[in-house]
């Protein structure tokens, strides 16, 4: 699904905003990205076209103020909202061999994935 950077009605920032305690900065990270994800999936399941764009320009000091981002926080992306053509069909993408991809870790070492 492909939106130019003015037909989509609405444009959300994700955000990585630390907070200090116990849990671990780089497992807050992931959690700001696993939500900004689930955005993208509730949005394709009640059928709002959802594209995730990531950006070079997270860190420019302009584009911080902007966003009113502390020194901590961080850009992580775009999430494009909008609507898609209803006739709009995904190509098919090739199927992928796991035993390429994924491995089994045990008490005897990794080992290549066998489906």
């Amino acid at each position: 699904m492909s939106f130019s950077s003015s037909a989509e009605p609405a444009l959300l920032a994700v955000v990585f905003s630390p907070k200090p305690g116990k849990i671990e900065r780089w497992e807050q990270s992931a959690t700001a990205a696993c939500a900004g994800y689930a955005v993208l999936l509730a949005a394709q399941a009640l059928g709002v076209g959802a594209v995730w764009k990531s950006v070079p320009f997270t860190k420019g000091k302009a584009f911080c103020e902007v966003l009113g981002l502390t020194v901590d926080e961080e850009m992580l992306g775009w999430i494009h909202l909008g609507t898609s053509p209803r006739d709009a069909v995904l190509p098919p993408r090739p199927a992928m061999a796991l035993e390429e991809v994924a491995s089994v870790l045990s008490s005897a070492g990794r080992t290549p994935f066998r489906s």
